[in-house]
């Protein structure tokens, strides 16, 4: 079996990304090199043990990165570090200068690459004319695109006629830590005690505290059912800059919510375990990694019809349900229904921890090597 030497450009080192690589890098025929952006962001951990790494791998610029939600790049692109040596293939997104540039640059001298597109419709990012023929540029004259799921899909067929050659690959996370040792319904008990949540309906949102993830609307359901006498509790876990702000609006709405801060680990894991319904509200979210997270802790999700991962995770009345963005009274509704239907909640459950074993790692990397044996003709 020929070698194939894979390139693939990203942002940053974070954990979700460098074990994908590291399973892409294990798969016999793939020689993998990586070249990050940033050796660090601003916005998500990154992965510490690089001695765990089985890639090849490069850093372009020692500092912090800004890439994120609303943020605007200003600096000079640098695209040849991505570019210069040995390889057979390159994968690349385009929300960079450097990516920019360097898709100009392949484009210019007919040097085949690949979109890594992760995008949909549902963002709401700053749009320009200009935005919006760079991307046209790029993606119409790239040899192929790996778009995680059915909307990225369609926002890729936005921009370029080659619907066969838009392949979707899937968008996993990591296993959760420790998930093993919380197989029974004692365990699910246990760590409600000790996060003192007995006989109250949890409703639980992962991630970070921004403007974007529509959290205003989940404090607001929840005053909805509380005022109605419904004795449920949202706990936020996750840190960001709308932390104060939301604490302070808690307040205001007396709402039985609970902000806990930034968890990772073992510790995730148990609040995962611990809540009833996982809800992910976002007016603006490319896919939503904790929707997995969730649905393997075998919560059932209720999320927006902004959330990218809808389409691909999210089965109506069989392991979640969808709200439209920013309605505090249908998300009320939603939560009320699980809240009332406890059969179907142990139903959903059961089927949101089947659903996500078909979205792993290693179907993510069958995925990816599938598709770009399809899109060079091997």
């Amino acid at each position: 079996m020929p070698v194939k030497k894979i390139r693939w450009l990203t942002w940053w080192p974070v954990p979700y990304w460098t074990e994908r690589f590291n399973s892409l890098a294990c798969r016999e025929g793939i020689e993998l090199e990586v070249i990050f952006l940033s050796s660090s962001s601003l916005l998500l951990p990154v992965s510490a043990n690089e001695r765990s790494w089985k890639f090849e791998y490069k850093i372009v610029r020692n500092e912090r990165a800004v890439t994120g939600y609303g943020s605007v790049h200003t600096r000079w692109p640098r695209p040849l570090p991505l570019l210069v040596g040995e390889y057979d293939l390159l994968i690349m997104p385009y929300g960079d200068p450097d990516f920019v540039m360097a898709s100009f640059m392949c484009a210019m001298t007919r040097k085949p690459y690949f979109i890594f597109s992760p995008n949909n419709d549902f963002e709401q990012r700053k749009v320009s004319r200009f935005r919006e023929y760079l991307k046209r540029f790029i993606y119409s004259r790239a040899s192929g695109v790996l778009a995680t799921g059915p909307h990225q899909k369609q926002y890729a067929l936005k921009y370029t006629s080659k619907a066969e050659r838009v392949y979707v690959v899937g968008n996993p996370s990591p296993p959760l830590v420790d998930l093993h040792r919380f197989r029974c319904r004692r365990d699910k008990f246990l760590a409600r005690e000790e996060l003192g949540w007995q006989g109250q309906f949890i409703i639980l949102y992962v991630g970070r505290l921004s403007e974007e993830k529509g959290l205003y609307t989940l404090v607001d359901a929840i005053a909805i059912l509380n005022d109605r006498g419904v004795n449920a509790r949202a706990v936020l876990v996750g840190s960001g800059p709308c932390a104060g702000d939301l604490k302070s609006y808690i307040e205001l709405k007396d709402a039985n919510v609970q902000m806990m801060g930034f968890t990772e680990g073992a510790g995730l894991t148990k609040i995962y375990i611990a809540a009833d319904v996982f809800v992910l509200p976002s007016f603006s979210e490319a896919w939503g990694l904790v929707v997995n997270e969730a649905m393997e802790a075998g919560l059932p999700v209720i999320v927006s019809d902004k959330v990218g991962a809808q389409e691909a995770l999210v089965r109506n009345d069989l392991n979640g349900r969808v709200f439209p963005a920013g309605s505090a009274d249908m998300l009320a509704q939603n939560i009320m229904y699980m809240y009332r239907n406890r059969d179907l909640l142990s139903n959903m459950s059961e089927s949101a921890s089947q659903v996500i074993k078909n979205h792993t790692i290693e179907s993510w990397v069958d995925n990816v090597v599938h598709a770009v044996d399809g899109l060079t003709g091997q």
